[in-house]
């Protein structure tokens, strides 16, 4: 058991008296090591033939010292020198001839968290996004844990780590970088600055470091990269642009490109500020733009920066595909076959077959085959050197009169007018997977609803062919009031004014339009800047009775994304869709077959919003089943 404070005055007798007071302070009452000033005064002021001492306990040791304090201006002051890690408790008394008079505990300790940090003071005189990291060692040089936060003042460096502590007696070692944008002919003091638990008057606080930046100087905006994912033996292109102050002349830019085998400098050209490196993906792999070094004049001075993008793409290779667009008003197909090696396309038009010469444009082969005019099946197929891939596409060649019909592979057909055509006539039909990406430009979703079909007639027809096709509820999701016929032209998928006439409950569309390339498809233009809002929403019928099913409607002011959830009276999931609705439309976006559920009172919950899965407003509807 530690000694009891004051041991050594056990034996004195205290004679208390009425009125009299004793202080004692010690200052500082927190250090690492060194002297404490123990000052001691009473009031009244007791003369100075009394007898002072001051008792301090070390709780480190568990020994206490008697100290004689020297009197001077009316007080009794002492030092007391600090070497170790310990509380100390210190007490005093005056002994006069009549009485003791003891004052009350002042503490002091060493025992203490304490940072020693090795600032430092960076001047820069180019301002760039290339300034480099410098590193501060601070130490934890008291007896306790150090913890610490850190921080930019103002804004605008990099400390890395922000937040954490130090054991007592280690060190850390702290990262400190500019990465704000800074700007020419403009100046900079940022200070990073470390707060910290040391309970020293005046050291929470530590300047780790102080960057003085400008105004001279030169920055490399950031790498925009053409894209992240490319087939083997296309091209990738980085552009960057470099600024500088009026004082600095550009020497030289390289680029380093880190490919699947090696590396490869490109020294590159300016066009005013602006740079673009452009590099062939030969093999597959990933490539990673790793520099930008920058060479410049500055006073004189021969200088080089060096930035770090850091940015990388992806060369694959390509899976071999073929598609074939039939020429509209000629009796021409184009094949385009996209593959690494070099491909051999053969056609087999009826029983002649031909071998179609292919020209490449990095990984697209392109070969063009004038057709017969005679009826029956044309065959087009790609193989390719020392691999088994085979691709294969067809199309039919009809030899038509006014009132026929053309059964489609879907299940739709086409409708050859009457008198349309003077004489029989030649009429190539083709039926493919339409890709919802080769969209019309200028809409923000493009979807699916039936596949392309390509019709070309080797004469002008008196009217224009009718086209009925087939589509699915659940692929139109209910949008049958905009759904759109699209026409192929220049390669690109444009909207095509052509009248539609939808007919619901048979699922098909019927619509009339001369040779040529068509698809249908639905879309909605939902704006991110616009918030829609629900004009209705209800169910048909809303209470059902016998046989049938619910339609649910939604009308809303704006295009917008929507998702249904059906509950029952426990609040199980019974039904969910979600998709786009149009703006002022009679939107069909669910139907519920009721044989999976039981009787009951149910709730159709409805959220829209302009993001796929941020709402802005809902609504719910009550309906009920009673088979």
């Amino acid at each position: 058991m530690k000694k009891l404070l004051f041991l050594t005055l056990a034996i004195m007798i205290p004679v208390f008296a009425i009125g009299v007071s004793v202080s004692l302070t010690a200052t500082p009452t927190f250090l690492l090591n060194g002297t404490v000033t123990l000052t001691m005064y009473s009031s009244p002021t007791i003369s100075s033939s009394a007898s002072a001492v001051i008792s301090i306990y070390n709780s480190s040791t568990g020994s206490t010292q008697t100290l004689s304090p020297s009197f001077v201006d009316g007080e009794y002051i002492c030092n007391y020198n600090v070497s170790d890690h310990a509380n100390y408790k210190a007490q005093g008394i005056l002994q006069t001839a009549s009485a003791n008079f003891f004052s009350n505990v002042a503490t002091f300790t060493s025992d203490i968290p304490a940072a020693s940090v090795q600032s430092t003071i960076v001047y820069v005189p180019f301002i760039s996004n290339g300034l480099q990291s410098y590193v501060v060692n601070v130490q934890n040089i008291g007896s306790k844990t150090l913890s610490f936060t850190n921080f930019s003042s103002p804004t605008g460096l990099s400390i890395n780590p922000t937040t954490g502590q130090i054991p007592a007696g280690e060190t850390a070692t702290f990262s400190v970088k500019p990465t704000g944008v800074f700007l020419p002919s403009k100046s900079y003091t940022l200070d990073a600055v470390m707060s910290t638990n040391d309970p020293r008057s005046g050291m929470s606080d530590y300047l780790l470091a102080r960057f003085l930046l400008g105004p001279d100087g030169l920055v490399v905006m950031p790498v925009s990269i053409s894209g992240t994912s490319f087939g083997v033996g296309s091209n990738v292109s980085a552009n960057f642009s470099i600024y500088y102050s009026n004082n600095v002349s550009l020497s030289y830019v390289y680029v380093v490109w880190l490919t699947p085998q090696n590396s490869q400098m490109l020294n590159l050209q300016p066009s005013g500020n602006d740079f673009s490196s452009t590099l062939n993906m030969t093999l597959a792999g990933t490539y990673t733009l790793s520099k930008i070094i920058v060479g410049y004049v500055y006073r004189n001075q021969s200088l080089e920066m060096s930035v770090n993008p850091g940015v990388s793409v992806r060369a694959v290779n390509i899976t071999p595909s073929m598609n074939i667009n039939l020429v509209n008003g000629k009796d021409q197909v184009v094949v385009n076959v996209s593959s690494v090696s070099t491909p051999t396309v053969t056609v087999k038009d009826v029983s002649v077959k031909y071998v179609v010469p292919v020209k490449s444009i990095n990984q697209t082969w392109v070969g063009t085959y004038t057709y017969s005019n005679n009826p029956g099946n044309v065959s087009i197929t790609a193989t390719f050197l020392n691999t088994s891939s085979v691709i294969s596409k067809s199309f039919s060649k009809y030899m038509v009169s006014g009132g026929m019909n053309i059964t489609l592979s879907d299940g739709g057909w086409v409708t050859i007018p009457p008198n349309a055509f003077s004489a029989p006539s030649l009429i190539a039909v083709y039926l493919e997977s339409f890709n919802p990406q080769d969209f019309y430009t200028g809409y923000s979703n493009f979807n699916q609803v039936s596949d392309a079909i390509s019709i070309v007639s080797d004469v002008t027809p008196v009217a224009s062919f009718s086209y009925n096709l087939y589509f699915s509820n659940q692929t139109v999701n209910g949008l049958f009031g905009d759904i759109k016929v699209y026409s192929y032209q220049n390669g690109k998928w444009q909207l095509s004014p052509v009248p539609l006439n939808v007919e619901v409950g048979m699922q098909m569309v019927n619509f009339q339009a001369p040779t040529g390339t068509y698809a249908l498809g639905l879309n909605a233009q939902v704006q991110r800047n616009q918030s829609p809002s629900i004009i209705s929403f209800w169910s048909v019928p809303s209470n059902l009775i016998g046989q049938g099913n619910v339609y649910f409607y939604l009308t809303v002011n704006n295009d917008c994304y929507y998702k249904l959830y059906l509950y029952d009276m426990r609040g199980r999931i019974v039904g969910f869709q979600s998709g786009m609705a149009v703006s002022s439309n009679r939107n069909l976006v669910y139907t519920l077959e009721p044989s999976s559920i039981s009787n009951g009172l149910y709730v159709a919950v409805i959220g829209i919003g302009n993001l796929p899965n941020s709402f802005t407003q809902t609504r719910s509807i009550p309906f009920a089943i009673s088979k």
